[in-house]
């Protein structure tokens, strides 16, 4: 009930949460002392090192914190303040901006290579760098987006209009709309849209777990995708208008859907049948 286990391919992380500290720290060392059974059944060695297993605190209330001691067998845990799980780096207060500031470096490098070669007279030119903006430079950027960009997207503004300004080739900044709209490059709140719904759609149409924190989140005041989830609801009442003349009436339907996110074309027919089961069922 107050654990979970999570793993993708050699990485596995677990997930305790309580309101009691105390309790937290128990359930914490017998999930410790599992798998040290585990590990010495099958003969393996845990590896304690920092950057291997580690252990973060996360407090929502920001109360000093009492650490308690965590122990694999003989080796005892690391407190760390950041941890990196799959290439995303959560720090204990979950702004990621450690997260948000390693990946505007990455950026930068990734296309300072890209351009170093080029300028108006020479080199690539304007249709290949916008490819490998987008291939190079964008895939570093959106990936896990729906986590952590919608907080530090002021953080790439600078790097998007410099990107702009190299690959248009002009010699003062012009409106950055109308050159996105003839390089054929979506603003970042629109990409980060079109990732945050994308991953909405994955989840519906994942396992049940994953079904039910999106329909905790739908019913949930406040969260970082309440617009993502409105722009659902919407395009199904939309959806449903045009194709039986039958409208949801949900109160909950308030944002219009972004004319731009509704590039988005590769969501299968099984998503929406999941989606307007549900939405129609809570009418």
């Amino acid at each position: 009930e107050h654990a979970n286990v999570y793993k993708y391919a050699d990485d596995g992380s677990v997930a305790v949460t309580h309101v009691n500290a105390a309790a937290a720290y128990r359930l914490c060392q017998l999930m410790c002392d599992h798998l040290n059974k585990w590990c010495s059944k099958w003969r393996m060695i845990p590896n304690c090192d920092k950057n291997k297993t580690e252990c973060i605190v996360i407090e929502p209330q920001k109360q000093p914190i009492t650490y308690c001691k965590l122990k694999i067998g003989p080796k005892e845990l690391n407190y760390v303040s950041k941890s990196t799980v799959l290439g995303l780096v959560i720090d204990d207060n979950l702004n990621f901006e450690q997260h948000a500031s390693t990946k505007l470096s990455q950026c930068w490098f990734a296309w300072y290579n890209i351009t170093k070669n080029s300028n108006r007279k020479r080199g690539l030119n304007a249709s290949s760098l916008t490819i490998l903006f987008n291939s190079v430079v964008l895939t570093k950027l959106l990936y896990a987006a729906p986590v952590w960009l919608n907080k530090n997207m002021g953080k790439f503004r600078d790097l998007y209009s410099r990107a702009i300004l190299k690959i248009s080739g002009a010699t003062h900044h012009p409106p950055r709309d109308i050159v996105s709209i003839a390089l054929n490059i979506a603003p970042l709140q629109i990409e980060y849209e079109l990732v945050a719904i994308k991953f909405l759609l994955k989840a519906i149409c994942s396992d049940d777990c994953m079904k039910g924190l999106v329909y905790q989140l739908e019913e949930s005041k406040a969260h970082r995708f309440q617009h993502q989830v409105a722009s659902l609801k919407h395009y199904i009442r939309w959806k449903n208008q045009r194709d039986n003349g039958v409208c949801i009436d949900r109160k909950t339907l308030l944002l219009n859907l972004q004319d731009t996110t509704m590039r988005y074309k590769g969501t299968t027919n099984k998503t929406f049948k999941n989606l307007e089961a549900y939405y129609g069922a809570n009418n």
